[in-house]
C-alpha cells in the first residue's frame, strides 16, 4: 500500500524497503528477527499482484457505495492520449454517501482502435454492466465539447440520452475557459502572451531562475504586508 501511495517502482520493495527493514531488525532485535523478515515476499511480481488486488478491492467497495446511495450519481468523462500514444478513457464519479457528497476516481480504461462516440459508449456501457450499475442511476454527465462526446447522431451523450432521457448534461468548465481564452480581446491576449514570455524566460535557464528567486526573496523581506500574496502568485515560478 505504501509503495502504491507513493507511486514508487514495484521493485523498490525488494531493493530498498526489505534491505532497510533487515538492517533495522538486526540492530533492534538481533539476527533472529532478520530471518523472520526474509519470509515476507516483496518481489516485483508480488508487489504488482498485490497492487492489482488492492485496486480491485477499492473499486468493489466504491461500486457498493454507489449502488447503496439513495440519490442518482454524476459522471465526468474525458478521453485523452498519453505520451506513449495510448488512448485512455478516464472517469470520475460524484455521489451522496449518507449525508456527504463524495468525489472519487472511477476508472481509467485503455481504448484500442477508434475513439468515436460509439466506441466510448461501448466501453462505458460494458463497465456499467460488469459492475452492475443501472443506467437510471446516472443523473448527470459532464464532458468536453468534442464531437465524439456531444455529437447529435452518435455522440456519447446522445447514446446515453437514449437510455436515460432525463439525464442532465454539462460542459466541462475548464474546457469552456480554454475556449474563451482563444477568443479573448486583443488587450487580454497581449497581456497573456507577455506573461507566457516572462515565465518561459525565467524557466529557460537556471541562472535566470536563481536571479528571480533572489529578487522575490528580497521583495518579500522589504514588503511585509504582501508576503503571502507574493508567494501565492509567484509560486509557479519558484
Amino acid at each position: 500500500m505504501i509503495i502504491a501511495k507513493n507511486k514508487a517502482a514495484h521493485n523498490s520493495g525488494e531493493k530498498l524497503i526489505k534491505p532497510a527493514a533487515f538492517e533495522m531488525a538486526r540492530i533492534l532485535f538481533g539476527p533472529d528477527a532478520v530471518t523472520k523478515l526474509k519470509d515476507i515476499p516483496l518481489s516485483n511480481d508480488s508487489i504488482s499482484r498485490r497492487i492489482s488486488e488492492l485496486s480491485s478491492d477499492i473499486l468493489k467497495q466504491l461500486i457498493e457505495r454507489i449502488n447503496k446511495s439513495k440519490c442518482r450519481i454524476s459522471i465526468q468523462l474525458d478521453e485523452s492520449t498519453d505520451i506513449s500514444n495510448v488512448c485512455q478513457l478516464v472517469s470520475y464519479v460524484r455521489f451522496v454517501d449518507d449525508e456527504n457528497i463524495i468525489d472519487e476516481f472511477l476508472f481509467c480504461l485503455e481504448m484500442d482502435g477508434h475513439t468515436r462516440g460509439e466506441d466510448i459508449f461501448n466501453i462505458f456501457d460494458n463497465f456499467m454492466k460488469t459492475n452492475k450499475i443501472q443506467w437510471d442511476k446516472v443523473g448527470s454527465i459532464c464532458t468536453d465539447g468534442a464531437p465524439a462526446m456531444i455529437g447529435h447522431q452518435s455522440g456519447l451523450v446522445t447514446r446515453i440520452k437514449d437510455l436515460v432521457p432525463d439525464i442532465v448534461t454539462r460542459h466541462c468548465a475548464l474546457h469552456k475557459y480554454a475556449l474563451c481564452s482563444k477568443t479573448m480581446c486583443s488587450s487580454l491576449r497581449e497581456t497573456l502572451n507577455t506573461i507566457v514570455k516572462v515565465i518561459n524566460y525565467i524557466r529557460s535557464r537556471p541562472l535566470n531562475h536563481r536571479i528571480f528567486q533572489t529578487l522575490c526573496e528580497d521583495g518579500c523581506n522589504t514588503c511585509d504586508g504582501i508576503q503571502g500574496q507574493l508567494r501565492i502568485y509567484l509560486s509557479p515560478l519558484l
